[in-house]
């Protein structure tokens, strides 16, 4: 008994370490690149609410390093959850 709540315990804690990891920095941002991790980050958010949410791009944007665009989408994370908390 205890061993199994104990089990479910640790389950539970590794699932959360990994959304946190995919949320500080998703595959997303690799495997397709910046604009389409912003673009599903505002998807997701605008699924679990009633704010719609708008993406502009500017045409040709530079090729910008891993820290870079990191820093990018970790900005709008935060400005988009703002919104989510503020509106």
């Amino acid at each position: 008994q205890e061993a199994s709540e104990a089990a479910a315990l640790a389950d539970r804690a590794l699932r959360s370490v990994r959304d946190m990891a995919r949320s500080l920095r998703p595959a997303i941002l690799d495997d397709l690149g910046l604009v389409p991790a912003l673009r599903s980050l505002v998807r997701d958010f605008s699924r679990g609410s009633a704010i719609d949410f708008a993406l502009r791009f500017p045409d040709g944007l530079p090729d910008l390093s891993e820290a870079h665009r990191t820093c990018i989408y970790r900005i709008v994370q935060e400005a988009v959850t703002n919104c989510m908390k503020h509106a």
